[in-house]
């Protein structure tokens, strides 16, 4: 282990394992290289902006949807710059949500923030607009994806 890493020690459900799998594989698709889970959460994120971006209902509605612990061991190795914003956007959620969060939860925030930022963007290149403009845009779109969609049953 390197000095100013810390290791975390998760068992995670297979559907997260299987988000961070596909993340990683659209991390690896965008920079033509090979990541790992540590990397895609060491680059630079503001714990502020994911807790903004997400709206405390649609994070609710993913947690139950996508359960967080299970019987898959992830043992992750990250700086203490990186273990600091996760259990900033930690403390940030758990306060929005009103319940304490554990870290593997933030980190599966993270790794849904990072899934749905990579698909809108997608879809907005895909009618019209460069990276750039698309940018400004996701924020409102993601903070308020869920208050214009019809629910059909």
């Amino acid at each position: 282990m390197k000095a100013g890493q810390i290791i975390l020690s998760l068992n995670i459900s297979e559907q997260l394992c299987a988000l961070a799998r596909d993340c990683l594989r659209l991390r690896d698709n965008e920079t033509k290289s090979l990541y790992t889970v540590e990397a895609l959460l060491s680059e630079h994120f503001d714990p502020l902006s994911v807790a903004d971006d997400l709206a405390p209902r649609t994070i609710r509605q993913y947690l139950s949807a996508i359960p967080t612990s299970g019987a898959v061991s992830l043992i992750l190795s990250v700086s203490s710059a990186c273990a600091q914003d996760l259990e900033t956007l930690r403390q940030i959620l758990s306060e929005r949500l009103e319940t304490d969060l554990s870290i593997a939860e933030a980190i599966s925030i993270l790794l849904f923030h990072y899934m749905v930022g990579q698909t809108a963007e997608r879809v907005l290149r895909r009618v019209g607009f460069a990276s750039s403009q698309a940018s400004p845009i996701l924020g409102a779109t993601l903070q308020h994806a869920s208050d214009n969609v019809i629910r059909l049953r």
